[in-house]
């Protein structure tokens, strides 16, 4: 064997005996676990309690949201199909029987004015106390009486208190007339305070379906009200907003409207004194909503408030809002006077046609005839001046 080979072995041996011997003289401690401050606290008999009364409130919480189930109830006359949830009693489909956004004959469904997707915030009624938007209503019922049909939602889950939303349509009208009705059911007064009703969001489209189908449809996104003097304040909603933003109105107008280019939502109030302010909101995605809100409602015992709302919701039709006194929201260009003509006249053609096509080509013909004697005049003139 070589020395090389010898030295090998030896440092091997050696290096054993020298780990044997130092573990055998200093053996290693077992390390101790250690536990968080919380670990080591007992829990007492109070703490126990608290701690499954917590769980059990968080899972009872659970198991009534769980246990709310959406019941859907609908409305409809000649011109709308409007679809109410349970939830909030709001409205969660609003639809358009003679308009569609297919140009597909085959495809064409009802215009649907509540964009898809939203939340149950249509002709919601909020309050900071109670959960009356979130909670279940209870349906009353639905009544048809001639050309009205009404449907009533009851909310009785306040000490003492009924709160009944009614929601009433006419034939052949796109107006819906709401009632908020209070009601104290004890011998003590009752204080409602922070009611609000609110639209929203937006109408028709949201933003992302304004850039998808509509190129500067933006620019007709409005809010508009009436003032004191009967001119009408308007608006330019910014769906590219970047922050929330609340504008709150001057004034408790008659009306107020949110608008895009062809159809629109409204508040029409019965009495402004029901009302303490106004607001709009404009959210970072382009979303608006329209609130109202309620003034303090005080009901004596065993009394009953009512609050009255209307709300004209659909095309903007002129001689329809001309009956609200709302005519003038609808956008007729510079020479508004010459477009109020035209639309009576091709009105009154369409009656007698019933078809648009035909009803433009006549109107051409008129106007044509109206101003041929005039150019005539002028042609004559003109040679008479050339000769």
């Amino acid at each position: 064997m070589s020395n090389d080979s010898s030295r090998l072995i030896a440092f091997i041996i050696l290096s054993g005996i020298i780990l044997f011997t130092y573990n055998l003289l200093f053996p290693v401690k077992p390390k101790t676990q250690q536990h968080p401050a919380t670990d080591k606290t007992t829990l007492t008999p109070t703490d126990t309690i608290k701690a499954i009364t917590a769980t059990q409130s968080l899972s009872l919480k659970q198991q009534k949201l769980t246990a709310i189930s959406e019941k859907l109830y609908d409305i409809e006359n000649e011109l709308i199909k409007v679809t109410f949830s349970s939830i909030g009693a709001v409205i969660k489909s609003f639809q358009l029987k003679k308009y569609s956004d297919s140009k597909d004959e085959n495809k064409k469904t009802n215009l649907e004015l509540i964009p898809n997707k939203t939340t149950n915030t249509y002709m919601a009624l909020f309050s900071k106390e109670f959960p009356l938007n979130e909670d279940e209503w209870t349906y009353l019922k639905t009544e048809k009486n001639n050309d009205v049909t009404k449907i009533s939602f009851k909310y009785d889950k306040i000490k003492n208190t009924e709160i009944i939303k009614e929601f009433i349509i006419k034939n052949d009208s796109y107006l819906i007339n709401m009632q908020f009705i209070f009601i104290n059911k004890s011998n003590s007064p009752i204080l409602l305070k922070d009611m609000q009703l609110s639209w929203g969001p937006n109408i028709h489209f949201l933003p992302a379906d304004v850039n998808k189908y509509k190129d500067s449809f933006y620019q007709y996104n409005k809010i508009m009200y009436l003032q004191k003097n009967n001119s009408i304040k308007q608006y330019q909603i910014n769906l590219n907003t970047k922050q929330d933003k609340i504008t709150f109105l001057d004034i408790i107008p008659s009306w107020i409207v949110l608008k895009d280019l062809y159809f629109m939502t409204s508040f029409i109030f019965n009495n402004p004194d029901d009302i303490k302010n106004i607001f709009y909101k404009e959210s970072t995605g382009g979303f608006t909503y329209l609130t109202v809100n309620l003034k303090d409602i005080v009901l004596e015992p065993k009394s009953t408030q009512t609050i009255k709302v209307d709300s004209y919701t659909g095309p903007q039709e002129y001689k329809r809002l001309k009956k609200l006194k709302m005519e003038n929201i609808v956008d007729l260009g510079w020479f508004r006077f010459l477009g109020v003509w035209m639309f009576y006249a091709m009105d009154f053609l369409f009656k007698i046609t019933k078809n648009y096509g035909w009803a433009i080509i006549l109107l051409t013909i008129i106007v044509r005839i109206i101003l041929w004697i005039p150019s005539q005049q002028s042609y004559k003139q003109m040679k008479d001046t050339q000769a």
